[in-house]
């Protein structure tokens, strides 16, 4: 919205050195003097410099995971050919106007996968003339839990989810097809590697002794985030010069994942965590249909985003 750009603009615009002028919907950023960016439309903020350009561009979907996939299917890297890349991302159990820069693996790596097993049906009452295809569902379903709790270092970080399982109709009937959905997610993507492949042993070699037929389809894989050393250092000098240094943190890894780690397997890139919550208020998990976040951290992530972008440039030069 046009309040948004200018709530943006203003943030920008308290920055030492910097200031911008609106017209005719257009918004103009200087920095020193000189013409830095501007916000266009509801996209892009475009930095056309003979040294540099900034370009913010907007994923067009949270969920299912699509957006960075889709920008980089539509041949983002063939417009653009970025130095560096910048993500960020709200975190509610960390107190609004606070900044995490983490070293290291901070969201998971991923594998969502579809598992269809098919058996023979009839009558429930006749279950020898069967091959039943919920009981080999169930069996498969407890054995997966072993990757974590028997395959998997103790001090690796793996979590194995089955969010789904569709079968079955009436009492009396044994059914043809069962469905599940599931997914792998680690802190490494060689413990995740390892989970997958134990996952497809148990998958396939469950099915056969229930005498069933199985397939796995995969159905979107993620890289883990990671910050490197020396990416998280220049985020932190960032951070500080925005919000202070009492207000730079760390945090504790999540295993839940984000799509814009398909853009660090290409780009030297910095993922930030910005505070969310208010101290004394519940805090909601993120997708909790009781969700909320104080609207002070959007400060804290304009001004961190416009310093990131800013020491990128100075350390380039």
């Amino acid at each position: 919205s046009k309040e948004y750009l200018e709530f943006i603009m203003d943030q920008l615009s308290g920055l030492e050195d910097v200031s911008y002028r609106g017209m005719m919907g257009e918004y103009i950023l200087y920095y020193r003097g000189k013409v830095i960016g501007g916000i266009y439309d509801d996209r892009f903020l475009v930095k056309p410099t003979k040294s540099a350009r900034f370009l913010m561009p907007d994923a067009p979907l949270q969920l299912p995971y699509d957006g960075a996939k889709e920008m980089l299917d539509a041949g983002l890297f063939d417009l653009i050919h970025p130095q560096m890349f910048f993500g960020m991302h709200n975190r509610p159990e960390v107190e609004a106007g606070k900044v995490v820069c983490h070293t290291g693996g901070l969201m998971a790596c991923k594998t969502n996968f579809h598992i269809t097993l098919n058996g023979l049906g009839g009558h429930g009452g006749n279950p020898h003339l069967c091959v039943d295809p919920i009981v080999c569902a169930a069996a498969i379903i407890q054995s997966l839990q072993t990757i974590v709790s028997r395959n998997t270092n103790p001090l690796e970080s793996v979590v194995m989810t089955v969010g789904s399982i569709h079968g079955g109709s009436v009492e009396n009937l044994v059914v043809d097809q069962v469905k599940m959905t599931a997914s792998i997610r680690a802190l490494s993507e060689e413990a995740k590697a390892k989970a997958v492949s134990r996952m497809e042993e148990i998958v396939y070699g469950t099915a056969k002794a229930y005498d069933c037929q199985a397939e796995i389809e995969y159905r979107e894989i993620l890289p883990l985030v990671y910050n490197s050393p020396e990416m998280c250092a220049l985020a932190t000098r960032a951070a500080i010069a925005a919000v202070g240094s009492e207000n730079v943190t760390d945090a504790v890894p999540t295993m839940a994942s984000e799509d814009f780690s398909l853009i660090m397997a290409q780009v030297p890139s910095f993922f930030f965590w910005v505070g969310s919550g208010t101290p004394g208020e519940t805090c909601y998990a993120w997708h909790s249909e009781n969700f909320h976040t104080n609207d002070s951290a959007i400060r804290a992530a304009v001004l961190t985003m416009a310093q990131a972008a800013l020491h990128a440039l100075e350390e380039s030069l």
